[in-house]
């Protein structure tokens, strides 16, 4: 009788903790020596940190063109660590609504 009432509560906390996992990349950077297993976020920081174009070396016509590459790979990079989980929510996104009303009072 407890478990179909707090479904709501269940999937966002499900919620919540998946996308915490899924942006903690601290751990497996932490653990992982083989780079095969890093997971995405891992990835994604090594391919902007080898990218990333200093301050300093922004003084001619090549350096700016490289400095505008670095930003949309930036930019890039973050629709890409997005995507899985904005595919995921609006399955979840009932849930959401649900537990509002749950406790929403009405008059």
């Amino acid at each position: 009788m407890v478990l179909p009432l707090s479904g709501a509560v269940i999937a966002v906390i499900t919620l919540y903790y998946a996308i915490g996992h899924w942006n903690a990349y601290f751990n497996a950077f932490m653990y992982l020596s083989d780079k095969e297993l890093y997971p995405l976020q891992i990835f994604l920081k090594n391919i902007l940190v080898s990218n990333q174009v200093e301050a300093e070396m922004v003084v001619d016509a090549d350096a700016t063109v490289e400095q505008g590459i670095s930003e949309v790979l930036k930019y890039s990079l973050i629709v890409v660590a997005i995507v899985p989980v904005m595919i995921i929510y609006p399955f979840v996104q009932k849930h959401f609504v649900k537990g509002v009303m749950i406790g929403a009072v009405k008059g």
